[in-house]
């Protein structure tokens, strides 16, 4: 059980899996973002042998410095009898599906 809370205006947290969850295993409820779920979401799946991929995505087309600005993240994970990628997303504030169409860019990065 976790609970979702946006990191502070101009800062960007990632807390680190193991110590989310030490806090869920004391009884506690962590405050994450996506990208700390995908942290732990990451770590748990490539613990039992799997692979992992994170993918960001924006809804807009939007740069800052030159750079694509992107603005939620999820986890691909390799289903090992089918080889098929399964698309994690840890928040789901809406329904996944509808959420994938509004997507205009993508990146994915392997984790090794």
């Amino acid at each position: 059980k976790t609970r979702y809370t946006n990191d502070p205006r101009n800062v960007e947290l990632v807390k680190q899996p193991w110590r989310v969850v030490r806090q869920i295993r004391a009884g506690q409820v962590p405050c994450l973002d996506c990208d700390d779920l995908v942290c732990l979401l990451c770590a748990l799946m490539l613990s039992i042998g799997r692979e992992v991929q994170i993918v960001t995505v924006g809804f807009r087309r939007q740069h800052f410095n030159g750079q694509i600005q992107y603005s939620h993240v999820l986890v691909r994970v390799r289903e090992p009898r089918s080889g098929r990628w399964v698309l994690l997303d840890p928040v789901a504030a809406e329904d996944t599906r509808s959420m994938i169409r509004r997507v205009q860019v993508v990146k994915i990065w392997p984790v090794a």
